[in-house]
């Protein structure tokens, strides 16, 4: 099945308005922007870069994300301590996207809701999120509604196992077989292409055989049905103690697939748990370290 995921990592950290150089002026007192690090890219998982400007301490023990063009999500449980100036970055995940409904930046009413403890109260406040910040959400949400609309023309998945192998390079690889497939009933439809594979830090995804130059490694036409492509993976060889106990998305594999006249979508395609097993053991034996328990 195709995996539905964002690709856009919003790196840095938010900037507070420069044209308000009172922060309260406006009668608010907390400030909200959105960032997503680079480890949870691929995920739904971001991070409300929450300033207070209020002059009496608090605490933030709940916060989820709140607009019309995301499912609606419970509160994720936290326990921020806030004193006049802090900021702290509050972890939540945003809802699936209803992406008939539009979320685009500045007439976005997309807000936080925080649980918030002050002395024996407690209280629930909606925070509005600054124009930057939706704007960047709005893009996460634009790429993951893109690829739900390419998912109803092809579907992208694994036919069968892995198996070992030695590539013509003489290194050791895991290689098994994607298809490319349009959902059963559906019409014709464009051109669909795939012109580059991608792997992670960890491993190299590449087809078995190469394309001619200027070819697509597959091309299925308006009225084809399904296309089969056999891919191998191996090793990249870092092999350090630090890259192999860091990395988080180490099977989080790419085929980059086109639909004629669309922008070109990274799909990920992850393997099975056993698939992962098998690959974390390739690595392993390359590397010359103990496998995975």
């Amino acid at each position: 099945m195709l995996g539905v995921v964002a690709v856009l990592a919003l790196s840095g950290c938010p900037a507070e308005p420069v044209d308000n150089p009172d922060p309260t002026a406006d009668g608010m007192h907390l400030r909200a922007s959105l960032i997503q690090y680079r480890a949870h890219t691929n995920t739904r998982e971001i991070a409300v870069h929450l300033t207070s400007h209020e002059p009496e301490p608090f605490r933030v023990v709940g916060v989820r994300l709140s607009s019309p063009g995301l499912e609606e999500l419970e509160p994720t449980k936290t326990n921020a301590a806030y004193v006049r100036g802090q900021t702290i970055d509050l972890a939540t995940e945003y809802g699936r996207p209803r992406c008939a409904e539009e979320l685009d930046g500045e007439d976005s009413p997309l807000s936080v809701e925080l649980t918030v403890e002050r002395e024996s109260t407690t209280t629930t406040e909606n925070v509005p999120i600054t124009n930057a910040g939706a704007a960047d959400l709005g893009r996460l949400v634009d790429t993951e509604c893109a690829l739900v609309a390419l998912d109803r023309r092809v579907r992208v998945d694994y036919v069968g196992g892995f198996s070992r192998a030695v590539a013509a390079d003489g290194s050791q690889v895991l290689r098994g077989t994607m298809r490319f497939a349009r959902p059963a009933g559906a019409v014709p439809d464009k051109t669909i292409t795939v012109p580059l594979l991608d792997g992670s830090v960890l491993l190299i995804f590449r087809p078995v055989d190469e394309a001619a130059p200027g070819q697509p490694l597959v091309r299925l036409g308006p009225t084809e049905r399904s296309e089969l492509l056999p891919v191998e993976m191996t090793s990249t060889g870092r092999c350090s103690g630090h890259e192999l106990g860091e990395s988080k998305q180490t099977f989080l594999l790419s085929a980059f697939v086109r639909r004629a006249g669309d922008p070109l979508q990274r799909v990920i395609v992850k393997p099975s748990p056993s698939q992962q097993l098998q690959g974390l053991r390739l690595i392993s034996d390359i590397c010359g370290v103990p496998p995975p328990g």
